[in-house]
């Protein structure tokens, strides 16, 4: 999915965590994440990892979600700033999500 305008990436995480709050258990669920200057590219990587455990109404723990993405910032060099925002390497449950899928064609399975 591509989004152009910071209103319109902004919206699109406030609807993530909308579906979020209300499938899931944040007090329950976990985020690590390990964030790198990539000297090579000059950009942002942020690998992380996610254990988002299901509502009780939905699963609970026996419907966990296991979800691992990089997420890369391309930097402006003229003025610093966040040009571009994309996830690589989207894995829920050891499948890998493919571009033509997307993110809500993955979650459907689970």
């Amino acid at each position: 999915m591509k989004l152009h305008g910071l209103s319109n990436y902004k919206n699109s995480f406030r609807l993530l965590h909308a579906i979020v709050n209300i499938f899931y258990c944040p007090e329950r669920s976990t985020l690590n994440f390990r964030m790198c200057f990539d000297k090579a590219r000059q950009n942002i990587r942020i690998h992380w990892n996610a254990q988002v455990i299901p509502k009780a109404i939905f699963g609970g723990y026996k419907t966990t979600l296991h979800v691992d993405g990089i997420s890369v910032y391309e930097i402006s060099r003229n003025s610093g700033n966040i040009t571009q925002h994309r996830v690589e390497r989207l894995v829920i449950n050891d499948a890998a999500v493919m571009p033509e899928q997307g993110i809500f064609s993955a979650l459907r399975r689970y």
